[in-house]
């Protein structure tokens, strides 16, 4: 390279030198000899995997998890999409309100409540694209986070005739959402399901025979 120079340093440690009272650190350059340079150590695929996949894994299972509770939920209350055509006033009247409650963070970290709260947010703005449901808007339902309550009394305060709540769980190398769907008028079960995926990335043999 141009206007380069090859110099080789050399700490020589403290040395004593005539007339100074204290020693002083002495270096030697030797020109035309140059540095010798360690080789950066490029990451495997799977390493650089291993490292940036449980980043953005969580969420994008927790996205899955809210694609495949909304459809569970329509499918449930019987809710067509909007593409379907307009629903009439008296449909609209007839229609069930639904809360979608805070999920839980049983995690053990905090730091992992924006995953439970993502999850009921985003499912909160699915379900509200489908008529006739009404869905309560997150700051009426997130008023009760980490709060206990009696889902029949929950209903009456909301007149809601369904709420949704549910969990979210990550560990070392798995997330599991769980999602129910109740009755506030009877305080039973509609529907409940566990959804779990692994977020462990192996990096594959490198050994050939």
């Amino acid at each position: 390279m141009k206007s380069r120079l090859d110099l080789a340093v050399s700490d020589l440690g403290a040395t004593q030198l005539k007339n100074i009272a204290e020693p002083v650190r002495v270096y030697s350059l030797e020109v035309g000899k140059p540095t010798a340079v360690k080789p950066v150590k490029s990451a495997t695929p799977a390493a650089w995997l291993r490292t940036t996949w449980p980043r953005w894994a969580g969420a994008l299972i927790a996205l899955a998890a809210v694609g495949i509770v909304a459809w569970q939920v329509v499918e449930r209350l019987g809710a067509p999409g909007r593409e379907s055509g307009s629903v009439s006033l008296e449909a609209q009247r007839r229609s069930p309100t639904i809360a979608v409650l805070p999920f839980d963070n049983l995690s053990g970290d905090a730091s992992q409540d924006f995953f439970s709260d993502g999850i009921s947010e985003q499912l909160t703005t699915v379900l509200s694209h489908f008529d006739p449901l009404r869905v309560l808007a997150r700051n009426t339902t997130f008023a009760y986070k980490k709060k206990a309550f009696d889902v029949q009394e929950l209903g009456r305060q909301l007149n809601a005739q369904y709420v949704i709540e549910g969990s979210f769980r990550r560990v070392t190398d798995q997330i599991s959402v769980t999602a129910q769907l109740i009755d506030t008028r009877t305080g039973t079960h509609v529907w409940a399901q566990t959804y779990e995926r692994p977020t462990a990335i192996h990096e594959p043999s490198l050994h050939t025979r």
